[in-house]
């Protein structure tokens, strides 16, 4: 995709200069930050400056902005906790979505671009989106604020859905992705790993804003209090859902490239997002990691690989247990307790029942946000894994339905869409995305929500990422018939030539 004023000026016909808006918007932000800079309080300042470069960067290179909102997505836990978790700095990642989002659709209506692939269920996403909405007013609400961080935290990132599907412009950028976030995920994984040896208190000699993230971060095992390691992110819950999409993404790339080189970072890299990931202690997200591998090889009908890689898998965690020590070993040995495994999971499934006692209108928006709780510290606390549960809570039984059907509807679509690949290459990229989406539908009831960063992020932008693929394998497949059927008139045109 070219620059937005580019394509601006070619679908308006006129030119867009963005220069001296931009420097009145940057000398605006000088003068109002100075007394935050005279004060030392630094968050406003880099907040306000992350802001102002997505701001050009739109304007200017629209591609480069998505891959800072993906980064920041990545590094956002770490900035919130060294600063303390300044209000501000959780509204940072939000501005990059919108800028992203506003300045792809203001290009696609000046271009009069259709927005996104026709797909059935938007009708019930609609629906549900603008029930959601009229929830930000619910009476029972202690706040219509309240109800607007809901609608932010659940909502705003559907707009990564558009992002992805026009990101994805052709094959090559899909590969460049795979690569980036590969090489990205390098050192997330071993600041990961250097937190397990070096312990909380080197977090804590950083910035004394990561107490409250550390004492959350403590994971019992049958002998002890371990610390869970937390890397960039703002949790170790974060940290350890980020692996599982790293590393199927990792491992796709891997498959596609060529390069030897490539190829002997892309095993490195998964090594070390294995190992990081033991550090983390997350269960749940090894037995997500291995159900989103098992989907994989049901859509591409290669179950007898699964034996070459749970091989792998097993050596890799039996390296990992004698470099990590014992303590990993009797955390994950718990994955096979069946009566811990039901005790544990059997409350989130429960939770579907204790919210159809409340009122059918619903809560409201946000009611069961923890950022509502922090805004508004006196609401009750309804403390809800399960996802459905979360939706008839806020948006009451119309609400839960929907939500229900927006995505049944959108699951068998999104398997009808990936079968329609036929190109070997893109048929493994959109195994490999497909996968990762239905994996996070299965498991909405045990706790994986999409109101849970980086959860939201990956799921609506590897959705639009499917859809793009198939658009690709269009445009590739009109543009080798159009050359086919140029080929005998240039060959017609030669005729009287060599006649001659």
């Amino acid at each position: 995709m070219s620059s937005i004023p580019r394509a601006l000026a070619a679908g308006a016909g006129r030119q867009f200069s963005v220069g001296l808006p931009l420097f009145l918007i940057a000398l605006f932000v000088l003068i109002a930050m100075g007394n935050y800079l005279a004060g030392e309080r630094y968050a406003p300042v880099i907040a306000s400056g992350l802001l102002l470069a997505q701001l050009f960067l739109v304007l200017r290179h629209w591609r480069l902005a998505v891959y800072v909102l993906f980064v920041y997505v990545i590094l956002e836990g770490f900035i919130i906790n060294y600063f303390g978790a300044r209000g501000e700095l959780n509204l940072i990642k939000d501005g990059l979505v919108i800028t992203v989002f506003v300045a792809l659709l203001f290009r696609l209506v000046v271009l009069r671009q259709p927005l996104f692939a026709a797909a059935p269920w938007k009708v019930p996403l609609a629906g549900y989106a603008l029930l959601y909405t009229f929830q930000v007013f619910n009476p029972a609400l202690p706040s219509i604020t309240v109800g607007l961080i809901g609608l932010r935290v659940t909502l705003l990132f559907v707009a990564c859905a558009l992002v992805g599907y026009w990101f994805f412009f052709r094959r090559e950028i899909a590969r460049d992705f795979l690569r980036v976030q590969m090489v990205v995920s390098i050192p997330v994984s071993i600041f990961g790993i250097m937190q397990y040896f070096l312990g909380p208190a080197w977090l804590l000699s950083i910035s004394p804003g990561f107490e409250r993230t550390i004492f959350y971060a403590g994971g019992r095992t049958a002998r002890e209090v371990t610390f869970r390691t937390i890397s960039t992110f703002a949790s170790t819950g974060g940290f350890s859902s980020y692996l599982w999409f790293t590393i199927i993404l990792t491992f796709a790339f891997y498959r596609l490239t060529r390069n030897p080189a490539m190829r002997v970072l892309a095993l490195g890299s998964l090594a070390l997002q294995g190992v990081a990931m033991l550090t983390t202690g997350g269960r749940g997200s090894v037995v997500w990691l291995a159900l989103t591998f098992l989907v994989m090889a049901l859509l591409m009908r290669r179950l007898r690989n699964l034996t070459m890689a749970g091989a792998l898998a097993f050596v890799v965690f039996f390296l990992a247990v004698q470099v990590l020590g014992g303590s990993i070993l009797g955390r994950y040995g718990t994955i096979l307790d069946y009566d811990l495994v039901v005790t544990r999971n059997a409350p989130l499934l429960l939770q579907i029942s204790a919210a159809m006692q409340t009122p059918p209108e619903g809560l409201g928006a946000g009611r069961t946000s923890s950022a509502g709780y922090r805004y508004a510290p006196n609401m009750e606390i309804i403390s809800v894994e399960n996802h459905f549960a979360k939706a008839r809570y806020e948006a009451g039984l119309a609400g839960l339905l929907l939500f229900t059907l927006t995505f049944a509807v959108m699951g068998g679509h999104v398997i009808t869409t990936f079968l329609r690949l036929k190109d070997p290459e893109l048929r493994w990229l959109g195994a490999v995305a497909t996968s990762i989406v239905l994996t996070i539908m299965l498991t909405f009831p045990l706790g994986n929500g999409l109101d849970i960063p980086p959860i939201n992020f990956y799921f609506w932008f590897l959705l639009g990422m499917v859809y793009a693929l198939l658009r690709i394998q269009h445009v590739e497949q009109d543009a080798q018939a159009a050359a086919a059927k140029r080929a005998p008139d240039r060959q017609a045109a030669l005729l009287p030539l060599q006649a001659r």
